[in-house]
């Protein structure tokens, strides 16, 4: 190879170039990067070379660095989307507590009207010479069986 540079592996070469190992593995099998399979104890590994001037760091471009709104957000880009869809979210999470509440409050309000007519309905049986219930109703389970006698005919 021409230049100064060394053949790594390439987990290392990944974190030199600030990308992934796959992007590393990937680029070497297409030829975009200069490459070798080697062998080692657990099968062949990729090794890259990569030239002196491949493994500087470049300074990242100013457009990078997101500009910051009044409150600290960042005014554009993915964080700010990611910051609206967690505020709508909380939105409908207030909407929905307010509609379990309201909801909490129809069902209590539906019990106490179901234990008036039941309250009702029991003072009609006895006047009427019926047994009074003193509570709900007590229906008898049928006989369980096994499981297995659910595919036959017993």
């Amino acid at each position: 190879m021409e230049g100064r540079g060394a053949w790594i592996r390439a987990d290392a070469a990944a974190v030199q170039l600030d990308v992934s190992e796959k992007t590393v593995k990937r680029r070497a099998r297409t030829g975009a990067l200069p490459s070798r399979l080697v062998p080692t104890p657990h099968g062949r590994a990729w090794e890259v070379w990569l030239d002196v001037r491949d493994t500087e760091r470049q300074p990242d471009p100013p457009s990078a660095t997101p500009e910051r709104d009044t409150e600290g957000h960042e005014s554009g880009g993915e964080a700010a989307e990611l910051a609206r869809l967690v505020s709508r979210q909380q939105d409908q999470l207030v909407q929905l507590a307010g509609r379990i509440g309201w909801l909490e409050a129809q069902l209590q309000q539906r019990d106490a009207q179901l234990l008036a007519l039941g309250a009702g309905e029991g003072h009609q049986t006895r006047t009427e010479g019926h047994q009074a219930a003193s509570g709900p109703e007590v229906v008898p389970e049928p006989p369980r069986r096994p499981w297995w006698r659910f595919w036959g005919n017993n």
